[in-house]
């Protein structure tokens, strides 16, 4: 019993044997087949019937797992994003929540939590500066959130997406 636990830990160690295996056991029950399709009689094709099939699972279940990690990372490469952040994405359902109220202040504040939280992410002063300029309609204060958001990001991409939001350009998706 000792070497068929090594056999079998070792089998499912080595990817590659797995495979020869498999083969192994299905030309077995290949082999088992012929001999049952010549015998004269049902009751002498039963055994060899029924000892092939269980080859033929026993090979599927040595291979299973070889072949549900390769169709598993196929799926997972095609449903799933390939980009891996190190922390949680801002979430901007809150503060657009509360815009859509009508409660400014509120939104301003949501969204200048995440800008302090995100330091790096431009959709926040983008959105303070919308509000500022449509819903507010305080100039003064759309620009001093433009020359704040200035001094944090030094991209020309994001400082002419900047500017075009200041001045009421707004690049919606």
């Amino acid at each position: 019993m000792g070497l068929m636990k090594y056999l079998l830990r070792y089998l499912v160690a080595n990817k590659g044997l797995r495979w020869v295996v498999a083969l192994v056991l299905v030309g077995i029950s290949f082999w088992m087949m012929s001999k049952a399709a010549a015998s004269v009689s049902e009751l002498e094709a039963f055994f060899p019937v029924l000892m092939s099939m269980g080859l033929l699972v026993l090979a599927a279940v040595v291979v299973a797992p070889s072949i549900a990690l390769a169709l598993v990372d196929k799926v997972v490469d095609f449903f799933m994003f390939s980009e891996k952040f190190d922390r949680p994405q801002p979430m901007h359902g809150r503060a657009k929540a509360l815009r859509k109220s009508g409660k400014y202040d509120e939104a301003m504040k949501a969204y200048q939590d995440i800008a302090e939280n995100y330091p790096d992410e431009l959709k926040p002063h983008l959105e303070m500066i919308d509000i500022a300029l449509r819903d507010l309609i305080d100039q003064q204060l759309a620009e001093s959130i433009y020359q704040e958001s200035l001094l944090m990001f030094e991209g020309a991409e994001d400082r002419e997406q900047l500017a075009r939001w200041r001045s009421g350009l707004s690049l919606r998706e």
